[in-house]
This record gives structure tokens, C-alpha cells and sequence, in this order.
């Protein structure tokens, strides 16, 4: 690996090109990086700022010191909730204009590309069609085919893959984490190594799932208010329509694959429970909810009205 690149891990044909490209001086002037959430676009981005600030990526440099800390004037990432808005777009315009103050080239990252507004995205077309020279554009998104055809045609897609799980468990053992967790955490990442560090650093992770999977069984039993347990998970529905997908997903694949490895292996006691309540068509059928509502989702589809009709999804016989 490009020593250069040293805290980005994986995805090295990605690597291989940014890399190359820096040392020819032939960067684009965008680059669309596309992938999930925890694939470390972020991170990619910042490596390729550290290069070009500093060839050697010291760590000892005015450069290095300030991009390690996330304060050099020449990089910055521009990060919204919810939908990309116009107020934004022309605050990245303008940090774009702006030539650098020290580095050779800014580096500007404007997040969640696929949540643009047509108004913000219509702000952005002639500044990615014609940037100034001083400048090297990083727009992130989910997937390529999520992204409004006039912002993909105008920046070069580079297509950030999930890890395989051995590198992640191996990752995580190298930063001091126990076997067995390393292993939970790398099969509930879905091959994304900043899910896992995050998961990592969350001291209620564990407890938490197991507090969601007794009150699944509880609701596939017919024992527990399904709109109760919506209300309740509602502030994290992310990370529960996360839970809620790969749980529905290992009872399926326990029902077709007798050696299936869950992902939620270590919730054994709760899967078994919720297999003898949920036969793999059932599995099946809920599974196929839990990703239309991840889908609702980002669509900005109401939270609460999304949730309730997964809760009595499950709860219905």
C-alpha cells in the first residue's frame, strides 16, 4: 500500500488511482465518491488531500498537523442532515473560489450528493462543469445511480466496495480487540470498516441489540404492542432497520442453509425463539419490508408512519 494512504484501508484499486494520478498531476477536477455509509469516503478524501499537501504524508509538517486535526484551511468537508440545500451548495461555491492560502490545491467534500435539491444541484452545475484550477472536488453518495445525471456527468465516479469480513476481523484484532467481538462486529458491519470502529466505541451496542431481539420475539409472540416498541425505537431508526434487516435476513438463510453462520450468532438463544415463530416464507416476507422501509427512508418518508407498519408487519399472523 501507498504509505501515503496508510490510514485508509481497502479498496486499493481506488488507492492505485488516486495515487497515480496525483503523482502524474493529472487529478480531475471532481470525483464522485459513491458507496455506503461507513465505506470511508471521508477518509479517502482526506488521504488524497494528505498526498498532495504533503508528498510524503510526514506527519510532522504544517500540512500533516493540520489536516490530522482536522483544521487546514484548504480542506474541508461540507456536511448536511437530511436533504443537500441550496444554502449549502453556496457555501462550497464559495470555499471553491477562494484560492488556497498555503496548500497547492484545495480539497472540497460536499457529502450526500444524492440528497440534493434540484435547486442546489442547478447552483452546482457551472462550477463542476468549469472549477477553478486551484481546486479538486470530492462529492459523496450512496450510489451512483441515486445521483442526478447532470452532477454524475460531470465528476469521474470512483465506486468504494464493502471489506471482506476476514479483513476487518484481522483490522480489529490489530487495534487491540477481542477475538469474539472482533468477529460480531465485523459480521454486523456488512463489510464496512467505519461501521465497525463505530459500533466498537458504542458501550451499548451489545446490550442494546439484545434489548431489540427479546422485544422482537416478544412482538412475533403476540406479548408486546408493536406501536409501543415503534415509539420507543423511533429515535434510532436507523440503526434498528439496520438490527431489524439482518436479523429477518439470518432467519431466512437458518431456514435454507442448515450450516448458515448468522450474523447475529451471538444472539443465538433469541434467533432460535424467533425461527420456531417466523418459518423462512414468513422470515422472507417481513425481510422484504424491512427493505422497503429502509428505502422509505431515503425517501424521506415519515419515520414514525414507516416504522408503525413494520412493527405490525411482524406483529400480524
Amino acid at each position: 500500500m501507498d504509505n501515503t494512504f496508510r490510514h485508509f484501508y481497502g479498496n486499493q484499486r481506488a488507492v492505485r488511482l488516486l495515487s497515480a494520478a496525483i503523482d502524474r498531476g493529472q487529478l480531475s477536477h471532481a470525483y464522485l465518491l459513491a458507496g455506503p455509509p461507513g465505506s470511508g469516503k471521508k477518509t479517502f478524501a482526506r488521504a488524497v488531500a494528505g498526498k498532495m499537501f504533503c508528498i510524503e504524508s510526514c506527519g510532522k509538517c504544517q500540512h500533516c498537523r493540520l489536516l490530522g486535526k482536522d483544521i487546514h484551511p484548504d480542506f474541508r468537508v461540507f456536511a448536511s442532515q437530511g436533504f443537500v440545500r441550496l444554502e449549502l451548495a453556496r457555501e462550497f461555491k464559495t470555499f471553491i473560489q477562494i484560492p488556497p492560502s498555503d496548500a497547492p490545491q484545495k480539497i472540497a467534500v460536499l457529502e450526500n450528493c444524492h440528497r440534493l435539491t434540484t435547486e442546489a444541484a442547478n447552483s452546482l452545475l457551472n462550477i463542476l462543469e468549469d472549477p477553478p484550477d486551484h481546486v479538486v472536488c470530492f462529492l459523496t453518495a450512496e450510489s451512483p445511480e441515486a445521483v442526478l445525471p447532470t452532477i454524475l456527468s460531470r465528476s469521474q465516479l470512483v465506486q468504494l466496495s464493502p471489506l471482506p469480513e476476514a479483513k476487518i476481523v484481522q483490522h480489529l484484532l490489530d487495534n487491540g480487540v477481542e477475538k469474539g467481538r472482533a468477529e460480531i462486529l465485523a459480521a454486523c458491519s456488512g463489510g464496512l470498516l467505519g461501521q465497525a470502529l463505530e459500533m466498537n466505541e458504542r458501550e451499548d451496542f451489545f446490550p442494546t441489540r439484545q434489548q431489540w431481539a427479546e422485544t422482537v420475539v416478544e412482538i412475533l409472540k403476540g406479548e408486546t404492542d408493536p406501536l409501543k416498541a415503534a415509539e420507543k425505537w423511533n429515535e434510532d431508526v436507523e440503526q434498528v432497520l439496520e438490527f431489524l434487516t439482518a436479523w429477518f435476513r439470518d432467519l431466512q438463510l437458518m431456514s435454507l442453509t442448515p450450516d448458515y453462520v448468522a450474523v447475529n450468532r451471538d444472539l443465538a438463544c433469541q434467533l432460535e425463539a424467533a425461527s420456531m415463530l417466523c418459518p423462512g416464507e414468513r422470515a422472507f416476507d417481513i425481510l422484504k419490508h424491512c427493505v422497503r422501509a429502509r428505502e422509505r427512508m431515503l425517501a424521506n418518508c415519515n419515520v414514525r408512519l414507516v416504522l408503525d407498519s413494520l412493527m405490525l408487519r411482524m406483529w400480524k399472523d
